[in-house]
């Protein structure tokens, strides 16, 4: 019969989940059962265990990943209203301000664990969806913490890296363009939480066949060195399926006694570092602009998909993915990994994943509605809304797109386009008359507005680029700071 090389079976098996340990470590279970943990910068260099810190080859020291969530979508008995508080906090802030047709919305699943927020984006006249908190009715305290995480999933597809996903923080009570902004690499997040599932299943089948090897010895006749051998094999074989059996009562997968249950979805947790963060205007960046300072407070949080990456100038990502989005979230807050801590302390049962219970009820924080938001907007902001709203119709919008789709793509003339849209609303409408008036008084809205917005471009919009023209160059004969236009 041939020997076994157990110490050989062992440095196979005790090896497995951790193969890829550059990109990925078994440890970040330990703080988040269900989440693989990941600090994920615009420039894709750092990536981080909840347990054991920025990943290095040299450095053996550990941190405990400390939470302060904020938003909570779970289902937490705890706190029955913290998730429906949470996804009625943030308001839709898409592409339809300059013009665009893109939607989106943030909603609550009563029944699942996580709030959805999709949409579709469309790159006609826009080309970005986001959202962001109504207004705080205090600003959310930062100090002392080290960037933003996000408990989510892309669940429309596999694509993630066809998009451009940014958060957004802003430290000043203004609602206007200019917000601070990170990218993050959610596609570098989830194929590493898949990757680390597929090296616990090698780990859990290298484990069984060891398990098996160790019954095949235990049958033999051996000598007592031997035994002495096996006996330590078993004891290692034995921690490895406690391990194991533990990551499947943390990941779900199981009851511990190796009945597997249903598999879960890969939920990814990114990290976004505070230092990250740079001031932008639209989606481009300010030169030299002040760095992120939070502690003022945040006065709120976004979060946007977009064809367009931050830079100095408007650069559009390559290969962009237009169409339906759906990303699934449970949970958005803070984080810090300052402080040196055992990592028994992060995995404690009845720490509901790592967090504080009580900071979970107590941080869902208050908003203002939305009229009250509106109330407390600048007066001329006030005055020019309506305006914008007449000039930037999300309907007018949709036909104009539609208009072009049926010259461009289908070879229409204006006017048979015209009796397409006629036809089309015919069976809606209830006749073709009803049909021809309806047509009618959309071609007289959308003809008096294009007149008017015409008339407000020379009376008011050229004018006012000249005068912003010459005091950009007054400034930079004085030597000072001039923010370029969002049209250079």
């Amino acid at each position: 019969m041939p020997s076994l090389n157990l110490p050989l079976i062992l440095s196979v098996v005790l090896t497995v989940p951790w193969k890829n340990a550059q990109s990925f470590s078994i440890s970040s279970y330990a703080t988040s059962p269900k989440i693989r943990t990941t600090t994920t910068t615009s420039n894709h260099d750092s990536t981080t265990s909840a347990i054991s810190g920025p990943t290095s080859t040299t450095s053996t020291a550990l941190h405990a990943t400390t939470y302060k969530p904020i938003f909570d979508f779970t289902l937490d008995p705890q706190n029955p209203t913290a998730k429906s508080k949470s996804a009625s906090s943030f308001e839709r802030i898409d592409d339809a301000i300059m013009g665009g047709i893109s939607t989106s919305s943030l909603r609550d699943n009563p029944t699942e664990s996580y709030a959805t927020w999709s949409g579709v984006c469309r790159t006609d006249g826009g080309g970005f969806c986001g959202m962001r908190t109504l207004p705080f009715a205090s600003p959310l305290d930062a100090d002392g913490q080290e960037g933003v995480f996000l408990d989510c999933m892309l669940a429309s597809d596999e694509e993630a890296s066809r998009r451009v996903w940014k958060m957004t923080v802003r430290t000043d009570s203004s609602r206007g363009e200019m917000v601070y902004q990170a990218e993050y690499d959610l596609q570098r997040v989830m194929e590493e939480e898949c990757d680390l599932r597929e090296a616990l299943e090698e780990a859990r089948a290298a484990e069984a066949e060891l398990q098996e090897a160790m019954e095949g010895v235990a049958k033999m006749n051996v000598a007592e060195d031997v035994g002495k051998e096996m006996e330590e094999a078993k004891g290692a074989g034995e921690d490895l399926m406690k391990a194991m059996n533990d990551a499947k009562k943390e990941d779900g997968e199981g009851d511990g006694n190796g009945n597997g249950g249903e598999e879960e979805e890969c939920w990814a947790r990114v990290f976004v570092p505070f230092d990250k963060f740079q001031l932008v205007r639209g989606p481009r960046l300010v030169p030299d602009g002040p760095k992120l300072n939070v502690t003022g407070g945040i006065f709120q949080i976004g979060m946007t998909l977009s064809k367009f990456q931050m830079g100095v100038n408007t650069t559009e990502l390559e290969n962009f993915r237009p169409g339906y989005f759906e990303m699934r979230i449970q949970r958005m807050g803070f984080y810090n990994t300052n402080g040196d801590a055992a990592p028994a302390v992060a995995n404690d049962a009845n720490s509901n994943d790592g967090y504080d219970n009580a900071s979970v009820i107590d941080n869902v924080p208050d908003t203002l509605s939305k009229k009250e938001a509106q109330k407390k907007r600048p007066f001329l902001l006030k005055m020019l809304l309506p305006l914008a709203k007449v000039f930037f119709s999300e309907k007018a919008n949709r036909r104009k797109s539609a208009m072009r789709i049926l010259r461009e793509e289908r070879g229409l003339s204006r006017g048979k386009a015209i009796l397409f849209g006629i036809r089309s609303r015919k069976r809606s409408m209830g006749g073709c008359i009803p049909s021809v008036f309806k047509t009618l008084g959309i071609l007289t809205v959308d003809s008096f507005r294009a007149v008017a917005l015409s008339v407000l471009k020379v009376v008011l919009l050229y004018p006012l680029r000249v005068v912003g023209a010459v005091v950009r160059k007054v400034k930079q004969m004085l030597g000072l700071t001039v923010k370029p236009s969002l049209r250079e």
